[in-house]
């Protein structure tokens, strides 16, 4: 072979390996159908439809990765109580209060509509839309790695009771589940709030 037909073929590069997935996007194959059984008792009727695909990143890999809940971003607090997930509806119930607590020390918050319409208080106003904006967007990014880490503490604690096999999917179906009468005193305490505030 001549100088000229070595220089002119391409050069061969070792054949590299292609970058190892995370487990959860490898897919379903880790999980049983007893697994999925507990997660959907825990979760209830919206499990097959909404909740499997969600939490299947979680199911893979317990590792916290950003996912997406517009339930929990659009209400908040009130999804972590209809969620049963007491801890997060505290911390995002009372986060607006620290941090503008945190921000303006000395700033006063307008108490009704009328005074949040004021131009004075317009600095205030982008304070308060801000701080809700990312609180927002925190819950919205967190919600479903916090609601399985609670189904998976629900497993945990259905699996130490003096129950057969069979009935844990009844512990994990009571454990899980949604809080309306929760959701509804919470609406109820927010509408009289707001009817003050209008009225002020």
């Amino acid at each position: 072979m001549s100088d000229s037909d070595t220089s002119n073929s391409p050069e061969r590069t070792p054949d590299l390996p292609p970058p190892e997935l995370p487990r959860w996007a490898q897919g379903a194959g880790g999980q049983s159908s007893r697994d999925e059984a507990l997660m959907a008792a825990y979760i209830g009727p919206r499990w097959e439809s909404v909740y499997r695909r969600k939490l299947q990143p979680f199911m893979e890999d317990p590792q916290f990765v950003p996912t997406w809940n517009w339930s929990a971003a659009l209400f908040g607090p009130l999804w972590f109580m209809y969620r049963k997930l007491y801890l997060q509806f505290a911390v995002f119930f009372f986060a607006p209060l620290v941090a503008f607590r945190l921000l303006g020390p000395d700033m006063v918050l307008p108490q009704t509509l009328e005074e949040m319409m004021k131009p004075e208080n317009q600095s205030v106003v982008n304070l308060i839309a801000a701080v809700r904006l990312s609180l927002s967007i925190a819950a919205g990014g967190t919600a479903n790695w916090f609601l399985f880490r609670r189904a998976r503490a629900a497993r945990r604690f259905a699996e130490m009771q003096d129950v057969s096999a069979g009935d844990t999917p009844a512990v994990m179906q009571r454990l899980g589940g949604v809080n309306r009468l929760g959701m509804a005193l919470i609406l109820a305490m927010m509408a009289v709030q707001v009817l003050a505030s209008l009225r002020g």
